[in-house]
């Protein structure tokens, strides 16, 4: 697995599923691009696979747009208005081929809205001439992502543009990559040992995201044995751990946790600044961002091994923190 090494540290490559439109190609229905400057960058630092569903199933571009329309009940089907094709079968069977060999992907952005790869806001029409829309929920593609996945990280690019989720989904990805590296280590080695330090460097990260995990998490690595019995197990239980969002009373307490590492060197006005960043923080008036920055500048000034391999304090690389960008729009 490569790393970014860009004078940040190094990071673990995430290996991420993405709809080839945002960005990656030109095969919206329309033919018309979808800008995506967030996943442009992010690609800087990430392995990014790509699927078109309609393109994989013979939909060409530009073609007639599709939907999903309510058969009866729960049941859902996908058609062609213009031309009556049913293209249900078709789907479901690329969804189950593509979605089944998903294997060490660490998080998926797909279309929003869109009838293959929406994650939830795709519209379910009450017919194929009918305007109307009865409910909404995932494309067939999405749907068949997130159950794949069972658990690991699925937003839309709408989602991304909103600062806590797009943090919050770069905080999982790099984890579970950072994660992969150290099951491809121990699997290499037939030891424990490279999961042991991996559990040590997500110490605070745990702390902030569910505690109680967080010791369930240690009792599997104190438990030892073979890597191939303790493994699964220990991954099954951090990404429960990290999908909830990070909170912010426990955030701050690993953020403080971090500063009292360095008060006694601090000058005054130092910790003021970070105590007023911290109070900023907790009050919801701003990110964590300038709190651990000051942290991260402190880290580099009075070198403490502890902190340096702490996750929470450098999750992913800082050219991908407070980036503004613009989601696409429309149909497939």
């Amino acid at each position: 697995m490569r790393s970014d090494r860009g004078g940040e540290g190094s990071y673990p490559r995430p290996l991420i599923l993405v709809s080839r439109c945002l960005g990656f190609d030109r095969c919206r229905y329309d033919g018309a691009a979808i800008p995506a400057p967030f996943l442009e960058r992010l690609s800087r630092f990430a392995d990014c696979v790509t699927a078109c569903p309609e393109m994989e199933i013979g939909l060409g571009v530009p073609r007639q747009p599709i939907r999903l329309v309510t058969a009866g009940g729960d049941e859902v089907r996908l058609v062609q208005p213009s031309s009556g094709l049913d293209l249900t079968e078709r789907m479901e069977a690329f969804c189950r081929e593509r979605a089944g060999n998903l294997g060490a992907v660490d998080g998926a952005v797909l279309k929003a809205r869109s009838p293959s790869c929406g994650v939830s806001d795709t519209a379910i029409h009450a017919g194929a001439d009918s305007s109307a829309i009865l409910r909404r929920g995932p494309g067939l593609f999405g749907r068949a992502v997130l159950e794949a996945m069972e658990g690991r990280p699925v937003i839309d690019e709408g989602g991304l543009i909103d600062p806590g989720l797009r943090e919050r989904f770069l905080v999982q990805v790099f984890t579970l990559a950072r994660l992969r590296s150290a099951e491809d280590a121990c699997r290499a080695s037939g030891s424990a040992s490279p999961l042991v330090s991996f559990h040590s460097s997500a110490g605070l990260l745990l702390a902030a995201a569910d505690r109680e995990a967080g010791r369930m998490l240690g009792g599997i690595v104190d438990e030892g044995g073979s890597p191939d019995a303790l493994l699964p197990r220990y991954r099954r239980g951090l990404v429960r751990a990290l999908a909830g969002p990070l909170r912010t009373g426990p955030c701050a307490d690993s953020l403080t946790h971090a500063f009292v590492c360095f008060k006694e060197r601090l000058a005054a006005d130092e910790k003021a600044l970070f105590l007023d960043s911290l109070e900023e923080f907790g009050s919801g008036r701003a990110s964590m961002g300038p709190c651990r920055a000051l942290i991260q500048s402190w880290m580099v000034r009075f070198p403490t091994p502890y902190l340096d391999d702490q996750i929470f304090l450098n999750p992913f690389p800082r050219a991908l923190e407070g980036f503004e960008d613009s989601a696409g729009d429309g149909g497939r």
